[in-house]
């Protein structure tokens, strides 16, 4: 949870600092939620 809280803290200081890339930073998460499931199979 602790992890979780912090990352939706920074998505929020990033998204609030540049409005502009908020649509870039949500494809990442969405993109990176996508991938953690597959990750430990490319480490």
């Amino acid at each position: 949870m602790l992890a979780s809280s912090s990352r939706v803290w920074w998505f929020f200081k990033i998204w609030t600092a540049w409005p502009i890339n908020s649509l870039a930073v949500w494809t990442l998460l969405l993109f990176e939620d996508e991938v953690s499931v597959t990750a430990p199979l490319h480490f």
